[in-house]
């Protein structure tokens, strides 16, 4: 499977589009190279492509890299992240956006790609 980070075209925010399952070794390895590209580029707005993504990641891994490991890799209150995921994925991914809304992150699920993409381009 293919797993990937971009700058979006119009530069706005990065996509980070996940097709395998997120475990807790790929969700730290993946938080740490969003932040290496967002250091590299500004952005500060992230869409995370969950729907071909399992969570198989631990709940205390989850906390732990919400609430320490971004803290210290630099994510500030003011960066976004939207959660794109299946209906059938929506309960796997509501505690991780729970975790980031309670960290102080700005973060919102979506089902659908548009209204996500609408969500990361309102200032």
């Amino acid at each position: 499977m293919k797993n990937e980070i971009f700058v979006e075209d119009n530069k706005e925010y990065l996509v980070i589009r996940v097709d395998d399952p997120v475990t807790d070794n790929l969700l730290t390895e993946l938080i740490r190279k969003v932040a290496g590209k967002a250091s590299e580029t500004g952005i500060n707005h992230f869409l995370f492509d969950l729907r071909r993504a399992a969570n198989q990641a631990h709940t205390i891994t989850c906390w732990e890299v919400i609430h320490h490991l971004m803290k210290e890799l630099g994510f500030g209150s003011l960066s976004k992240h939207a959660l794109l995921v299946t209906p059938e994925r929506a309960d796997e991914y509501s505690l991780l956006d729970t975790f980031l809304f309670n960290a102080g992150y700005q973060s919102k699920m979506f089902i659908s790609e548009s209204e996500a993409i609408e969500w990361m381009k309102k200032k």
